[in-house]
């Protein structure tokens, strides 16, 4: 009896659910229905209507419903391959773009985005200058703003793709990262590149710019900004006062000049202009001064892969260290700027574009990998070794100044008398000592090096064992002393606070 009604629930459960099963497959039949209806209902002005809107998405079923209808049909392909392409299908607009063409003059601007886009500035060049002659030749789309701005946006990537193709060879031996506002103590150079600060910090006013002194400190170059615009000026020492002031005849832009340094021989300038000659942003410049006129000499844009269409600024040359460092945005979070350090040189080289790697070339001037451009070894450590000998140097001359071995944020130790567990100051003597002996090494690395590209074959054959072992000892001495330091720091910690 039991076994029979619950049969019978059973059978009448499934009975329930095929029934309702049919009863959702009639509803989606319906909707489905009526969506189509709906989709057959909507006429073409009112597709054209969702696309005036910028309502791609909901205009892209209806554009592609009236082109089945009409293939050849040039309007129909553009509004259909604009669709395509605000919607995130760019190779499948291109299609129907170029369909469209000659006919449809702002296709013309749709396809030189999608050029661009795919860093083929040549072919995106072509087409918004076609964009262009075509909005000037058709009376009804005549639109002044129109043309300039594409005149303007063709004229840029002309100049883009001319750096390109220009793009020069740098070895790069380490960048990175840093909050903005670190920017001018994050730089680390022998005392004789001068210095770099604000103007607010500098001359104690509540005004914007950047400052650059010399190392003899008889002078000063800036920038400031005056109804809203950046100009470079320089002044001179009068005992504890800077007179004399006078703008930097020659550099005058349309942009605003910021971020100014000046070499060793005081006639080489870089700074940053943001201006029509700009790539984008602001872009590295370099000008020399004339003494016969008071005037520097017409600026020249460095290139790539120093510019980008990101901002670029803040160029300096150690010359002692044969050290370049420049600052950059490209590919960074806002208010972060990567700084590069690498190897200058007198001449500079260039790819060659016409018969190389052109996907390459285009990867070095965005400065896509470091690695890629340490085509040296040798230069590159001997580039490292300078610059990690003159960071302790540096660290050396501060604790000199007054200046510590930081144990951690709140305490500054200034001698081996000031820590207070005998362990963490037993560290420390042998970490002074690592370090003295790690700089005569890095010494006589360094004079090897310059005997070995004088040396004859024979020569070179002695040298080259003692060279790689001392590089083994330097690299080792390094990571001693780093690791050292930590736990000089830990050792130091733990006994103040046990």
């Amino acid at each position: 009896m039991i076994f029979k009604k619950v049969h019978t629930f059973i059978v009448r459960i499934i009975s329930f659910l095929y029934l309702m099963n049919k009863f959702r497959q009639v509803i989606i039949l319906i909707f489905s229905g009526i969506f189509c209806i709906s989709l057959q209902a909507q006429t073409l002005q009112q597709g054209r209507n969702l696309f005036a809107k910028g309502d791609y998405e909901a205009a892209k079923p209806i554009m592609l419903k009236y082109l089945k209808q009409k293939p050849s049909d040039a309007s129909r392909n553009y509004w259909y391959g604009v669709c395509l392409l605000e919607t995130g299908y760019p190779e499948e607009a291109i299609e129907y773009l170029n369909k469209s063409i000659p006919k449809i003059v702002r296709a013309y601007r749709y396809i030189g985005d999608y050029y661009c886009a795919k860093e083929l500035y040549a072919e995106a060049i072509d087409n918004y200058e076609l964009f262009v002659q075509g909005f000037k030749a058709d009376k009804e789309l005549h639109n002044d703003s129109i043309e300039n701005l594409y005149t303007h946006k063709a004229d840029s990537l002309r100049t883009l793709f001319r750096m390109i193709r220009n793009t020069n060879k740098v070895c790069v031996i380490d960048s990175f990262v840093i909050s903005k506002n670190a920017l001018f103590n994050s730089y680390i150079t022998d005392a004789s590149t001068g210095s770099f600060s604000s103007y607010s910090e500098f001359f104690n006013q509540d005004i914007q710019g950047d400052v650059y002194l010399p190392e003899m400190e008889n002078s000063v170059v800036f920038s400031r900004e005056e109804n809203g615009k950046f100009s470079l000026f320089q002044s001179f020492r009068s005992f504890d006062s800077w007179v004399d002031e006078k703008a930097l005849e020659g550099l005058e832009s349309d942009g605003n000049l910021r971020y100014p340094f000046i070499q060793n021989d005081g006639v080489t300038i870089y700074y940053a202009d943001n201006g029509s000659n700009s790539i984008g942003g602001y872009d590295i410049f370099v000008s020399r001064y004339n003494s016969a006129t008071d005037r520097y000499l017409v600026p020249e844009n460095i290139g790539m892969p120093f510019n980008s269409p990101a901002n670029d600024y803040l160029y300096v040359i150690d010359e002692v260290n044969n050290l370049g460092w420049f600052a950059t945005d490209r590919r960074q979070p806002e208010d972060t700027v990567c700084i590069y350090v690498f190897v200058p040189s007198e001449r500079r080289t260039k790819y060659n574009y016409e018969g190389g790697d052109t996907a390459a070339i285009h990867n070095a001037a965005k400065l896509l990998s470091i690695k890629e451009t340490q085509t040296d070894l040798d230069e590159v450590r001997a580039a490292r070794q300078r610059l990690t000998l003159l960071a302790y140097d540096i660290r050396d001359k501060e604790q000199q100044t007054g200046k510590s071995f930081v144990i951690d944020d709140l305490t500054d130790y200034y001698s081996e008398s000031d820590f207070q567990s005998p362990e963490a100051r037993t560290l420390y003597l042998r970490w002074l000592e690592t370090k003295r002996s790690y700089t005569e090494d890095a010494a006589r690395l360094d004079n090897l090096r310059s005997r070995y590209h004088q040396a004859s074959k024979q020569d070179k054959e002695k040298m080259k064992n003692q060279i790689l072992d001392l590089e083994n000892t330097v690299l080792s001495a390094e990571k001693s002393i780093i690791s050292m330091e930590i736990e000089i720091r830990n050792t130091e910690i733990k006994y103040l606070t046990r």
